[in-house]
Protein backbone atom coordinates (compact mmCIF):
# COMPACT_ATOMS: atom_id res chain seq x y z
CA UNK A 1 0.00 0.00 0.00
CA UNK A 2 1.10 3.52 -0.76
CA UNK A 3 0.40 6.50 1.45
CA UNK A 4 -0.44 9.58 -0.56
CA UNK A 5 -0.17 13.01 1.01
CA UNK A 6 -3.25 14.84 -0.25
CA UNK A 7 -2.46 18.12 1.46
CA UNK A 8 -1.28 20.64 -1.13
CA UNK A 9 2.18 22.15 -1.26
CA UNK A 10 1.76 25.92 -1.03
CA UNK A 11 3.96 28.90 -1.87
CA UNK A 12 3.44 32.49 -0.85
CA UNK A 13 5.16 35.52 -2.32
CA UNK A 14 4.75 39.25 -2.47
CA UNK A 15 4.85 40.76 -5.93
CA UNK A 16 5.22 44.41 -5.02
CA UNK A 17 8.61 46.10 -4.86
CA UNK A 18 7.24 48.59 -2.32
CA UNK A 19 6.68 45.83 0.21
CA UNK A 20 9.31 44.64 2.63
CA UNK A 21 10.84 47.93 3.60
CA UNK A 22 10.39 50.18 6.55
CA UNK A 23 11.43 53.48 4.98
CA UNK A 24 9.60 56.26 3.18
CA UNK A 25 7.34 55.10 0.34
CA UNK A 26 7.54 51.48 1.47
CA UNK A 27 4.90 49.17 2.89
CA UNK A 28 5.40 46.74 5.76
CA UNK A 29 5.51 43.14 4.56
CA UNK A 30 2.45 42.02 6.56
CA UNK A 31 0.50 39.88 4.05
CA UNK A 32 3.16 37.23 3.40
CA UNK A 33 3.69 36.16 7.05
CA UNK A 34 -0.08 36.03 7.62
CA UNK A 35 -0.69 34.01 4.44
CA UNK A 36 2.12 31.60 5.33
CA UNK A 37 0.77 31.09 8.85
CA UNK A 38 -2.75 30.60 7.56
CA UNK A 39 -1.67 27.95 5.04
CA UNK A 40 0.40 25.83 7.45
CA UNK A 41 -2.50 23.90 9.04
CA UNK A 42 -3.82 22.89 5.60
CA UNK A 43 -0.69 22.19 3.55
CA UNK A 44 1.90 19.45 3.71
CA UNK A 45 4.63 22.01 3.03
CA UNK A 46 4.60 25.80 2.92
CA UNK A 47 7.43 27.54 1.04
CA UNK A 48 8.21 31.24 1.41
CA UNK A 49 9.38 32.58 -1.96
CA UNK A 50 10.00 36.07 -0.60
CA UNK A 51 9.37 39.35 -2.40
CA UNK A 52 9.43 39.00 -6.17
CA UNK A 53 9.23 42.65 -7.17
CA UNK A 54 7.27 44.39 -9.89
CA UNK A 55 9.09 43.19 -13.01
CA UNK A 56 7.93 40.55 -15.46
CA UNK A 57 11.29 38.74 -15.40
CA UNK A 58 11.33 38.44 -11.60
CA UNK A 59 7.71 37.27 -11.50
CA UNK A 60 8.33 34.71 -14.23
CA UNK A 61 11.30 33.41 -12.22
CA UNK A 62 9.04 33.11 -9.17
CA UNK A 63 6.47 31.10 -11.15
CA UNK A 64 9.25 28.89 -12.51
CA UNK A 65 10.54 28.26 -8.97
CA UNK A 66 7.03 27.28 -7.82
CA UNK A 67 6.69 24.91 -10.78
CA UNK A 68 10.11 23.35 -10.16
CA UNK A 69 9.12 22.75 -6.54
CA UNK A 70 5.96 21.01 -7.85
CA UNK A 71 3.71 23.35 -5.89
CA UNK A 72 -0.01 22.96 -6.29
CA UNK A 73 -1.00 26.35 -4.88
CA UNK A 74 0.69 29.72 -5.37
CA UNK A 75 -0.55 32.69 -3.35
CA UNK A 76 0.62 36.17 -4.29
CA UNK A 77 -0.15 39.53 -2.74
CA UNK A 78 0.81 43.07 -3.56
CA UNK A 79 1.43 44.69 -6.90
CA UNK A 80 -1.27 45.97 -9.21
CA UNK A 81 -4.40 43.85 -9.40
CA UNK A 82 -5.94 45.15 -12.65
CA UNK A 83 -5.07 47.15 -15.75
CA UNK A 84 -2.00 47.56 -17.93
CA UNK A 85 0.39 47.27 -14.98
CA UNK A 86 -0.97 43.89 -13.88
CA UNK A 87 1.94 41.55 -14.60
CA UNK A 88 0.66 38.42 -12.86
CA UNK A 89 -2.46 37.80 -14.95
CA UNK A 90 -0.63 37.83 -18.34
CA UNK A 91 2.02 35.44 -16.98
CA UNK A 92 -0.69 33.09 -15.69
CA UNK A 93 -2.50 33.24 -19.03
CA UNK A 94 0.59 31.78 -20.74
CA UNK A 95 0.33 28.79 -18.37
CA UNK A 96 -3.40 28.09 -18.65
CA UNK A 97 -6.88 29.50 -18.14
CA UNK A 98 -7.38 32.33 -15.66
CA UNK A 99 -10.75 32.11 -13.91
CA UNK A 100 -10.68 35.55 -12.26
CA UNK A 101 -9.79 39.17 -12.93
Amino acid sequence: DEVVDMAPRDNAANSSSEEGGKGAHQIWDANRPILLAGARPYCSEVVDLGIAGDTQARLERLFRQATERRCQVLVTSGGVSMGDSDLIKPILETKGTVHFG
